[in-house]
């Protein structure tokens, strides 16, 4: 069961799991659907945990799992590894107003632990406000790290499937991008960049 509150995104999840007949998609928020007695051995979210409502997130997880059923929660935030080219980017999103960019960080201002993605852990990471429920056990946080290399129209690819570029009006959206290429491919034609991949593991007791 896979819920999405996107109806064009279920639609590429559908096609994307068309070869697997017993996926379902569900369209609409995970505070609407209910799993009508059904319990489950895994629920994950991927970098969408922090839009469910704190208020009732944790019943809702819990009233889906089986006994003994796990949670994972994942963020895959990423960082530059060239100081100089995150200056020189961060140039060109000043000027056209883009935050939130991947390379808006440095790799080396993350910290040594999940969750902490520069500053200290982030407020929304989940461990503290999960160990105050006592229906889950086996609470973990674990980072992996991979470090990767775009180059310039792989990257100018995907910052062009980002909201905050694709809510720009077409001919900035296409200035921004240009700008965003000649700084890459001034810097050797890419960007180095490493993903951090952090993980919350929780389980029902």
């Amino acid at each position: 069961m896979c819920i999405e509150p996107d109806p064009r995104m279920a639609q590429v999840l559908r096609r994307n799991t068309a070869h697997r007949p017993r996926v379902r998609v569900h369209v609409g928020a995970f505070e609407d659907w209910r799993p009508a007695g059904r319990g489950f051995g895994l629920v994950f979210a991927a970098t969408s945990w922090h839009w469910t409502d704190p208020q009732r997130r944790w019943d809702l997880v819990h009233e889906a799992l089986a006994p003994g059923g796990a949670l994972a929660l994942f963020w895959n935030p990423q960082g530059v590894r060239d100081a100089d080219l995150h200056s020189a980017l961060s140039e060109v999103d000043a000027r056209h107003g883009i935050t939130g960019a991947p390379h808006g960080r440095t790799a080396s201002a993350f910290g040594e632990v999940p969750g902490d993605w520069g500053g200290g852990p982030s407020a929304g990471w989940p461990q503290d406000e999960c160990r105050r429920d006592a229906r889950f056990t086996d609470l973990r946080s674990v980072r992996y790290r991979q470090d990767l290399y775009y180059d310039t129209a792989r990257y100018l690819g995907c910052l062009a499937s980002l909201s905050a570029y694709r809510v720009l009006p077409a001919d900035r959206r296409e200035q921004v991008l240009a700008a965003t290429g000649r700084v890459l491919d001034a810097h050797g034609g890419g960007i180095p960049m490493t993903l951090f991949s952090d993980l919350f593991l929780a389980r029902v007791g």
